[in-house]
């Protein structure tokens, strides 16, 4: 029965959380594991019971430092190789999406204020669970998000057209770049 929804938060100090969506119960929550070997074997173990994973999509920011880029950006194309290879479908949200659904336009304050959020969120949902990071606590939202987008076809009719959209913008950018060479 596929009753897991995943949430995911890359990186070094990252989370990784195994949703029940229909009960509402964290099966798993910890940091994301440090090797992919580790990561696949995870997704594994769990793999007939997930229903969808939520990754939060990454790029590169300004101010960001060359290392902690191509780490980060490495970290998120394992995940997507591990989820490919497993054939488990994924959606990639960018973290405003999540943010803006759980926060509103506080959501979009610095960092540290949703840092804060996201901890106080995450405790209040699940008590029960110990979130010792702002990871954990981000990939618990993430997968928050997650349930509500199989729970609530207006949001995920919402969330979908908004990822369609903007895979055909790429192909149209492909072809572009293509007749451009």
């Amino acid at each position: 029965m596929k009753n897991l929804v995943v949430g995911v938060d890359p990186g070094k100090k990252g989370g990784i959380c195994f949703l029940d969506y229909e009960k509402g119960r964290v099966v798993y929550l910890d940091t994301l594991p440090s090797t992919p070997r580790e990561t696949a074997k995870l997704f594994k173990k769990y793999e007939k019971r997930v229903k969808l994973v939520v990754l939060e999509k990454q790029w590169a920011r300004p101010r960001q430092g060359v290392v902690s880029t191509f780490t980060l950006a490495n970290c998120y194309g394992v995940l997507q190789g591990i989820l490919a290879s497993l054939n488990l479908p994924y959606v990639t949200p960018a973290p405003t999406s999540w943010l803006c659904f759980f926060f509103g336009k506080d959501g979009l304050k610095g960092r540290k204020v949703v840092k804060k959020l996201s901890l106080e969120k995450a405790r209040e949902l699940h008590p029960y669970v110990e979130a010792k990071h702002d990871g954990h606590s981000d990939a618990l939202l993430i997968a928050e998000f997650g349930r509500a987008l199989l729970l609530d076809e207006k949001l995920k009719k919402k969330y979908v057209q908004n990822e369609n959209r903007n895979r055909r913008s790429s192909k149209k950018e492909k072809k572009r770049s293509k007749t451009l060479s």
